[in-house]
């Protein structure tokens, strides 16, 4: 018995520290990314091409919807897809919609899906290409000639097929069209920090983050919408609920807004600290503001170093520079017309971090880190009906120089530390 006992101990180490079959093959966590998109198109076709930095494993799902449309689903494991691709522009002969959505689980890691919506009467194809690797759809739509007149000398040669047009890349996108004047403006979504179980920064005598943020959009919302005519603002919550960050997105690009702001207020433990903040979507390299947008971030379920990896490649791809512009211009005005509230405001200047709800926005968006609920005076002044007065001015006034293309420049402090 022991003989025995000893060989299944030796057999079963044996099967234990041997490789697993199929280990090499298993499904890498990789992030791929869209390098660029082209869409051709002639009479009777349109292909629209993707092309990856790497080999992706892929699906797609063809189906019915409603009686003159159908959509074709694309899903593509661990890949994250930049939301200006729907700004292809739909033809209505064989795209008329294209929308993006990107999906997250601990289990499966990220994944991106594509969906066309076209005409019932086009017929979808697809398969790959290498080096780089690609996907093709190809749209094809059965034209019925039209019976040359008799009387008529028009060239009825076949139109050739059109040059690529790049829709997206890394170094180019086509890009929202700017803001001409105030009155280009319609939407804004404002984005109450936090909400239901997230509870957020805990100010002083126990105050959350969360209740503040919202009566403070509930504010602006009526106060924005009071002071100019044909300016509507939206927010991405009206109760104490919990919204998800990918979700806040979701309803800032269904809306269409034309600016995003989402709001916030700090907490520290030196309850000295004051002092108002704005951020935009950037890599930063300053702690403190690595340290803030830890703390939003704190819901995701990501790794911050896969938020990270996900911008550096999409960096050039977003609206960075609007977005930047955005925050000078609104911030600036914000500190002067808190001035004129009380003079003890500390600046604490615009900054760059990466905030996960300003990734994938697909207009300008800034983060207000509107003052410290931590500190006492300060907090007064937060939940005073003068500050979300003073708040809203500088917003509005701030709009007006960005949409004139004036920027509200001030020193930078991205390296002054909080006192």
């Amino acid at each position: 018995m022991k003989i025995i006992s000893s060989a299944l101990l030796i057999v079963a180490f044996l099967i234990l520290s041997s490789p697993l079959e199929g280990k090499e093959n298993s499904p890498s966590r990789k992030l791929h990314y869209i390098k660029d998109v082209t869409l051709t198109k002639n009479l009777s076709s349109a292909k629209l091409i993707l092309s990856f930095d790497s080999p992706v494993s892929y699906r797609f799902l063809e189906k019915k919807h409603g009686r003159a449309e159908k959509k074709l689903i694309l899903r593509i494991e661990n890949c994250v897809v930049n939301p200006r691709i729907e700004r292809i522009q739909p033809d209505k002969t064989f795209i008329r919609l294209i929308q993006i959505a990107n999906h997250y689980s601990n289990r499966s890691g990220s994944s991106a899906e594509i969906v066309i919506s076209s005409p019932r009467d086009v017929e979808f194809s697809h398969n790959n290409e290498n080096n780089p690797f690609r996907i093709v759809i190809t749209m094809t739509k059965q034209i019925t000639p039209e019976k040359p007149s008799i009387v008529s000398h028009q060239d009825t040669s076949v139109t050739p097929e059109k040059q690529a047009t790049p829709v997206f890349e890394r170094d180019k996108v086509v890009e929202p069209s700017p803001l001409k004047s105030l009155s280009d403006l319609r939407l804004i979504v404002i984005d109450p920090g936090h909400g239901g179980r997230d509870k957020g920064a805990t100010g002083y005598r126990g105050i959350y983050e969360k209740d503040l943020t919202l009566t403070l959009a509930k504010s602006l919302k009526s106060i924005i919408e009071a002071s100019v005519s044909g300016i509507r603002v939206e927010l991405t919550r009206y109760r104490d609920e919990y919204v998800s960050l990918e979700q806040r997105v979701k309803i800032a690009n269904s809306l269409k807004a034309d600016l995003f702001i989402s709001l916030h207020f700090n907490a520290h433990e030196n309850r000295l600290v004051r002092g108002i903040e704005t951020y935009y979507l950037n890599i930063s390299q300053d702690k403190e503001a690595a340290r803030v947008a830890a703390i939003e971030n704190a819901v995701l379920r990501k790794k911050m170093t896969d938020l990270e990896a996900i911008l550096q490649d999409l960096l050039k791809a977003s609206s960075i520079a609007e977005s930047a512009r955005l925050a000078k211009t609104i911030h600036g005005n914000i500190v002067d017309s808190l001035r004129g509230l009380t003079t003890d405001i500390k600046d604490l200047g615009v900054k760059s971090a990466p905030f996960y709800v300003l990734f994938g926005t697909t207009m300008p968006g800034i983060l207000i880190e509107a003052g410290f609920i931590s500190n006492r005076e300060e907090l007064e002044l937060i939940k005073s009906s003068q500050f979300a007065q003073a708040i809203a001015k500088g917003i509005l006034e701030g709009v007006k120089l960005y949409a004139e293309g004036s920027v509200h420049d001030r020193p930078s402090l991205t390296s002054q530390k909080k006192k």
